[in-house]
């Protein structure tokens, strides 16, 4: 049997380790050995406090400055954290190795993990990536990787730049261990194996890529709460939303106003304190998605990936409020594929009624939502994921 390491780096939230709870589990359940590298270990305390398995601090890629405007390319993301200076590199590609050679894994799982890929490289370890439903960190095969907003001021040349920039430190830092450089930046998210965990409806990269392989699958924590619905209800919400959105008193009136019964999840922290109206309960922990999916009519949530891809897997249509740029950018392509509609951030919430209304009302929003489960309950899931995990344990 095999050991693997989930390695976690950029971004936060529970979909990341979400997507690797739910593939360790599968890989233990095959007698494998899996342990944990995570940025935020809170998280894991909640997912994986009551499981087997062990996780440890992952080397942090830190912001290195503050961008003057906000970056337009997943090469400018990198920059900001540090892929400008290659002394910095060398000393997180150093942290990664050292944790691989103290748990020796026999497979490197990564999401958003581009200092382990490079770390797993140098060490001759094979690697398996898993993409969550943006597919942000499967970027597509060309070069320079392309710009999230095309329209951004000289965002061409802005893409060719930092292409330029990142690849001459990670080829700097490859250089001196001894390793082949890489020839373009999207080969820093390619590995042995490429797993989208996502549906075109979701894929922010969807048009670029050449080949289409989804393997969607839902996560949901069985330890999670599974509310209770009043039988009589007929238009029910499910929301989860974060206690720093500025507009959640405003929000929360508007869902109440337009349905039966709604329930709330509400994350990092209780957030200003306001009247609850009768029909909406604020739950006191995380709730199971798949369950609150099945039951609830819309979903309402700031397009995170795992809540995004459970509610199209769920076939229900999505109110989304995005609040940074990965977001809004899942949130542009859900809005697209006609499963769901965007909150206008400058209406402070007063437009939410109204979207709802139309979520509600138009089945033109479920067909569409319906249509993006059907497609993924017919194609690879997570068994072929775990199947190809197992492939490459075999061969190393």
């Amino acid at each position: 049997m095999g050991k693997v390491l989930c390695a976690w780096e950029l971004g936060s939230a529970f979909g990341h380790l979400g997507r690797f709870r739910r593939i360790a589990d599968q890989l233990a359940a095959h007698g494998h050995e899996v342990d944990f590298a995570l940025r935020e270990l809170g998280s894991a305390e909640l997912m994986l406090g009551r499981t087997r398995f062990r996780w440890f601090q992952a080397p942090m890629l830190t912001p290195a400055f503050r961008p003057r405007t906000r970056p337009c390319t997943y090469t400018e993301i990198l920059l900001q954290h540090g892929y400008a200076d290659p002394l910095r590199m060398t000393g997180q590609v150093n942290g990664w190795l050292a944790l691989m050679e103290a748990v020796r894994p026999d497979l490197v799982m990564l999401d958003y993990a581009p200092t382990a890929h490079i770390a797993a490289i140098i060490a001759g370890i094979p690697t398996a990536t898993v993409s969550g439903s943006g597919g942000f960190v499967c970027l597509p095969r060309v070069s320079p990787v392309p710009a999230y907003y095309p329209q951004a001021p000289n965002a061409e040349k802005r893409a060719i730049q930092a292409e330029y920039r990142v690849l001459k430190s990670v080829n700097s830092v490859l250089k001196d261990y001894g390793s082949a450089p890489l020839e373009a930046c999207w080969q820093l998210t390619s590995s042995n194996r490429d797993f989208l965990c996502t549906l075109p409806e979701a894929d922010v990269y969807a048009d670029l890529r050449t080949e289409k392989i989804y393997y969607p699958f839902a996560c949901h924590s069985s330890e999670f709460l599974v509310p209770s619905w009043h039988p009589a209800a007929r238009r029910k919400i499910f929301a989860y939303l974060k206690s720093y959105y500025r507009d959640l008193p405003e929000l929360i009136r508007r869902m109440s106003g337009c349905a039966d019964e709604v329930k709330v999840f509400v994350s990092e922290g209780p957030g200003a304190q306001f009247e609850i109206p009768e029909n909406v309960e604020i739950l006191n922990r995380p709730a199971n998605l798949g369950s609150v999916v099945e039951a609830c009519d819309v979903v309402v949530c700031h397009a995170g990936n795992e809540t995004v891809m459970t509610t199209l897997l769920g076939g229900k249509p999505l109110l989304l409020i995005p609040l940074q740029m990965e977001q809004w950018l899942v949130a542009r392509q859900v809005v697209r594929s006609g499963a769901g509609l965007m909150v206008n951030l400058d209406s402070q919430g007063r437009d939410a009624g109204e979207l709802l209304t139309r979520l509600f009302d138009s089945a033109s929003f479920r067909d569409r939502a319906g249509t993006a489960a059907s497609s993924g309950a017919s194609g690879p899931g997570i068994s072929e994921i775990i199947e190809g995990c197992e492939t490459l344990l075999s061969a190393s």
